[in-house]
């Protein structure tokens, strides 16, 4: 007989495992904007624009990677102009990464693809649904 807790941890993974997937799809289905085209730059520049000039590091650690896994991604969205990468004044041998002004038009095209995706998803769900799955991811996090 199996465990009925496993049995909803189960179900709650594949759940958000489709959900994760759909919102991905739904976003892919709009073009990205240039030098973001994936989610995990557009998590780069929405980290930025948090936290304001952030290091490698503080963007790996914010989004859950190692900093290797973010160097390609950083340097990609340096060259299409959308962050800028001074050196730190405290430790000269790392840098703080800021966005520019396309970066800044990019991450809102990029934000408003990531809320459009979502709404569409939600189009099911009352108004109290959706503040009892904020209420929910808000516990998780």
């Amino acid at each position: 007989m199996s465990d009925p807790k496993n049995s909803a941890n189960d179900g709650l993974a594949l759940a958000l495992m489709r959900l994760s997937r759909d919102v991905r799809c739904r976003i892919a289905s709009a073009p990205p904007p240039p030098g973001c085209g994936t989610p995990l730059g557009n998590a780069v520049l929405w980290q930025v624009t948090v936290q304001g000039t952030p290091r490698l590091k503080e963007l790996a650690d914010a989004l859950s990677v190692a900093p290797p896994t973010l160097t390609p991604i950083v340097a990609e969205l340096v060259r299409a102009g959308h962050l800028t990468r001074t050196k730190d004044a405290r430790d000269g041998r790392a840098a703080r990464f800021a966005l520019t002004a396309s970066g800044k038009r990019a991450f809102e095209r990029g934000k408003r693809r990531l809320i459009a995706a979502v709404e569409r998803l939600l189009v099911p769900l009352t108004a109290r649904d959706r503040k009892t799955i904020l209420s929910i991811f808000t516990k998780l996090r």
